[in-house]
């Protein structure tokens, strides 16, 4: 059976052989981004029973791609007015929104064969295939069999391959050569990732290994192409950008990245290798300048000029650009709002500034000298009478400046600047060399607030100890120390995220780790003392009936107002719930009992990690959101004992939030319909275990979903939170997640300035309507999971 819809208006197309499981209905969801016509290969068991979900609809039994090459056939003509052709498996779960964005950049970037990136919760064969949250888009040498996407172009050249065998092996590795392996021209799009819900290995057979081993020697391919990673790719905007400059010691690198994570968690990190190896560092999943090269000690300089240009040819949009040498820590948050504050006026900031005629203040008087002796070279470039110089660690410059830099130096041969950097004996020119273009451009610079001389934060020569960075912590100047190196490094930085709250390891095991003799015992005193003060802490909590609540509730009509003002106002705003799940983490000290009660719920609220840091994030989330939903007294469902112990945990912490509604606010608020008027206005984000399964039913309220994105557990919340802060289409975000949405909830709003309300148990009753149980679907989930 077959059945060609002639009346066809799109631009793209969306082929896919579809059993009886299926997941297409979500593709073409919300209806309004659907810029793409659908063709169905239909291979299950009743007739003509999706017809009506497409513009193609054809019955045909068998595999995938020798099925597509005779539906191709069977369209003729009609295929060839398609700008782009995409053939997902069937497993794929993504919405329209998704699919018209994916064609949207396949389009923009001519890209001749690409797929979008699978989503980290995926099934996938090839790691380089997941998302990068770095990117909007990557450059490959392949793309795999699951969900290409190709151009006409492209596809003229490749169809004829698609029944070279069954199961479509092989197939991913002969596509590039067949179109000359064109630069920059094949890519894995992570902006617009989709999940892959198959579970692989176990549908393996023999005979997909021999069909790859006939495609290789055939067509001399090699499966070796599999494991490389991309070549370039497209950054996402980033207000701090930081290189990193490295060539060995992966463990010492790896805690950097963990550092600048942690204190800058907002920032980009750009991997300049320095050395040989062309593979160092690629596990770490983070962006590598691709056309590194090997950088001697003290001739670096050719590294900023080199990320510069690259940045500026992808025209990424940033604010500052920060030199990160390889013994360098940031050593508290709060980096990027000193920037803003520091440079307000200027257009680039570094440590110990001297001029060049004022060799008698340099440590080392030949570094200035060295480029005396070269002025001849380097003064035509500057035209100026003088020079400046920045200690290396930590330079930062403003993109404008830097657009301004690389203009001036068009003037100058590529090929004769790069000789010059390969050539020149100035020591450090990356000291002078920058900055003094900054002066030549009439830039302004300054120096570090309290930065002109080599003190117990930066220097050069000796390792920082800890007693150094304990005092500098708390000078509001100083957020990054130089130089701890190697082994110290990894030590410190342990310290360092352990005395911010990342880790999970104990008091002991962490500052033993650093400290020795005297620190220890320091250290032990002062925890003792604290451990004291809790115990007395979580005696008075018990005895004590203050921090009552309850008349404190505000409505849930005022609750959507606080709501849709904050959203009228494109404000950031967040209502996070605190029921059973958060208040038993929240008084692990006070009452154990109520967490060893949860240990059957853990797996299903998606919680990993210790109690303890779980605990410190819920908190976090608690004094950070703008309104908390607690359990009222008068809840069925032992309200008072609820209401008892999250009253007990406030005189624990000593504080009441500003704001307090009940926390079943949203399950109440689904049944008026003012809520749901005020989602219709807006573009709505979806987030949660369930959000592909809720959306018929927001749809079929006349919501507009634009963003549908699982999210499982803790583990997620770092992709999901990066992914949606960055994404501009959505005004308003329900999540329901468990604890996770919790600890999610404020930081999203927080950084994407917008509306996120922790939606809990209201979307199960959205889809469920009044057939929701909640123990029934957990024993489903687990069932399931076992």
């Amino acid at each position: 059976m077959k059945l060609i819809n002639n009346n066809s208006i799109n631009r793209f197309l969306v082929v896919a052989v579809i059993g009886d499981h299926a997941s297409h209905y979500e593709w073409i969801k919300p209806s309004e981004y659907k810029n793409f016509d659908l063709c169905i290969i239909y291979n299950g068991d009743y007739t003509g029973g999706l017809k009506d979900d497409c513009n193609f609809y054809f019955e045909k039994k068998g595999a995938k791609w020798p099925a597509i090459k005779e539906i191709i056939k069977e369209l003729g003509e009609q295929i060839n007015k398609y700008d782009a052709i995409w053939f997902p498996d069937e497993e794929i779960l993504t919405n329209a929104y998704t699919i018209n964005r994916m064609f949207e950049i396949f389009n923009n970037q001519n890209f001749e064969i690409a797929q979008p990136a699978l989503t980290n919760d995926s099934y996938y064969s090839h790691h380089t295939t997941l998302q990068h949250s770095f990117y909007l888009w990557r450059y490959s040498s392949f793309v795999e069999i699951t969900a290409p996407i190709f151009s006409q172009n492209a596809l003229k050249l490749c169809w004829n391959t698609f029944d070279l065998n069954q199961s479509g092996w092989g197939l991913d590795l002969l596509w590039p050569k067949i179109i000359n392996n064109p630069y920059k021209r094949i890519g894995i799009i992570d902006e617009t990732p989709v999940t892959y819900i198959r579970k692989g290995p176990s549908l393996y057979n023999r005979s997909f290994y021999k069909d790859l081993e006939v495609i290789e020697k055939q067509f001399d391919v090699s499966a070796a192409t599999y494991s490389q990673t991309h070549y370039d790719g497209m950054l996402m905007e980033r207000n701090v950008f930081v290189i990193v400059l490295a060539h060995k010691d992966e463990k010492v690198l790896e805690e950097q990245i963990k550092n600048i994570r942690h204190f800058i968690p907002e920032a980009g990190i750009i991997l300049y290798n320095g050395g040989n190896n062309p593979d160092f560092a690629k596990s770490l999943k983070i962006p590598i300048y691709p056309y590194s090269r090997p950088v001697q000690w003290s001739r670096s300089a050719r590294v900023y000029w080199d990320v510069m240009r690259w940045l500026e040819d992808m025209d990424v949009n940033y604010k500052y650009l920060v030199n990160f040498d390889h013994d360098m820590l940031f050593i508290k948050h709060g980096f990027e709002e000193f920037l803003d504050e520091s440079m307000k006026d200027f257009d680039c900031m570094g440590w110990q500034l001297f001029k060049g005629t004022e060799i008698e203040k340099y440590p080392a008087p030949v570094v200035p000298q060295s480029l005396w002796n070269e002025w001849e070279i380097w003064q035509p470039i500057f035209q100026t009478n003088d020079f400046l110089r920045y200690f290396n660690p930590g330079q930062v410059y403003r993109r404008g400046i830097i657009q301004q830099m690389l203009r001036y130096l068009q003037t100058i041969d590529d090929e004769k600047l790069s000789n010059l950097f390969d050539k020149t004996h100035v020591h450090t020119l990356d000291e002078m060399f920058y900055v003094t273009l900054v002066m030549a451009c009439g830039g302004k610079y300054r120096e570090y607030p309290d930065g002109h001389q080599y003190n117990e934060a930066v220097r050069w020569g000796e390792n920082i100890t800890l007693k150094e960075l304990r005092i500098v912590q708390n000078n509001p100047s100083y957020y990054w120390i130089h130089p701890i190196k190697d082994k110290k490094l990894v030590k410190m930085n342990k310290w360092l995220l352990f005395s911010a709250g990342s880790t999970e390891k104990s008091t002991s095991e962490q500052i033993e780790v650093v400290n020795t003799g005297k620190e220890i015992r320091k250290e032990r005193k002062k925890r003792r003392k604290r451990e004291k003060e809790k115990k007395r802490s979580i005696k008075r909590s018990r005895e004590c009936n203050c921090h009552d609540y309850q008349n404190l509730m505000i409505g849930n009509n005022e609750v959507l107002d606080l709501i849709k003002l904050a959203a009228q106002k494109k404000e950031a705003f967040s209502l996070t719930r605190f029921s059973h799940a958060e208040i038993s983490y929240l008084n692990w000290e006070i009452n154990p009992l109520l967490i060893k009660n949860y240990e059957e719920y853990r797996a299903y609220s998606g919680i990993t990690g210790s109690t303890e840091a779980v605990a410190e994030k819920l908190l976090n989330s608690m004094n950070s959101t703008d309104i908390v939903g607690f359990v009222p007294i008068n809840c069925k469902d032992n309200g008072e004992w609820w209401y008892t112990n999250t009253k007990k945990f406030l005189h624990h912490i000593n504080r009441i939030p500003e704001k307090i509604c009940s926390v079943w606010v949203s399950q109440e608020i689904i049944y008026n319909n003012e809520f749901w008027d005020f989602l219709k206005q807006n573009r709505v984000a979806l987030i949660g275990r369930r959000a592909e399964e809720a959306v018929p039913n927001f749809t079929k309220k006349g919501v507009q979903l634009t963003v549908v994105k699982s999210l499982e557990g803790i583990d997620e919340i770092d992709s999901v939170h990066e992914y949606m802060k960055y994404n501009k289409n959505w005004d308003i975000a329900l999540i329901s997640a468990a604890i996770p949405a919790t600890i999610l909830t404020p930081l999203l709003a927080k950084d994407s300035g917008r509306v996120v309300i922790d939606f809990g148990h209201a979307m199960d009753m959205v889809i469920e309507e009044d057939r929701y149980n909640f123990y029934k679907y957990l024993k489903e989930w687990n069932s399931k999971k076992h």
